[in-house]
């Protein structure tokens, strides 16, 4: 059993220790499996977004900082990001339009991902949700609201929860150990990055799991 509250709390202690190329490039890992999470909700124009935004994150950190040209496409993504969740929360109670919390709370990830690169959000603030967005979706279906800060709460390792949490804290914690050479045999492509870390497909639960 892990207890989430902990691990929660590494994982973005591990993000705000990052410099912020190399935080970047764990946001580019960490969005992917959140993509993956809720793989099996995403319509067409969400994903096409996401795939959109990943491509940017990627891009800077490849490039090592952000083009003017770059900026500008971010801040657009950061303005299609703001106005769905503004949409959703002026949604009533009981709107079966209304996606759920944590589908919600990955919206503000990659949309405050982007307003990072276009200036408009400050640094490391898509990682406030992260632990939110990736657990979130295996709290569904328990009685109550959904509770987020019970430091008593576990997960199974084998559970979705538990392998999700697993996946951030591997995806986080292999972005920090990286040597500034490795990071370079890379050529700071993420999805290298993510290819030498988990060396194969990243073991985090499909939406649906």
């Amino acid at each position: 059993m892990v207890r989430v509250q902990d691990t929660t709390d590494a994982v973005y202690d591990g993000l705000r220790a990052l410099d912020p190329r190399r935080y970047l490039c764990a946001m580019w890992i960490v969005c992917g499996g959140l993509r993956a999470i809720y793989s099996d909700r995403l319509t067409t124009a969400e994903g096409a977004l996401m795939t959109s935004t990943l491509n940017t994150v990627r891009d800077v950190v490849i490039q090592g900082d952000a083009a003017p040209g770059t900026a500008r496409h971010a801040a657009d993504l950061s303005a299609q990001w703001a106005a769905m969740t503004s949409q959703w929360a002026a949604m009533p109670l009981g709107n079966t339009a209304k996606v759920m919390p944590g589908h919600w709370n990955t919206w503000m990830v990659f949309g405050d991902l982007a307003g990072e690169i276009a200036g408009v959000s400050g640094r490391y603030e898509a990682a406030e949700r992260v632990h939110l967005a990736a657990t979130d979706r295996w709290r569904e279906g328990r009685p109550g609201p959904l509770l987020d800060d019970d430091p008593s709460e576990e997960a199974s390792e084998l559970s979705p929860m538990g392998r999700s949490l697993a996946f951030l804290q591997r995806a986080v914690g292999g972005v920090a150990g990286l040597s500034e050479t490795g990071m370079a045999e890379a050529g700071w492509d993420p999805l290298l990055v993510q290819e030498m870390i988990f060396a194969g497909a990243p073991p985090v639960p499909r939406g649906g799991a």
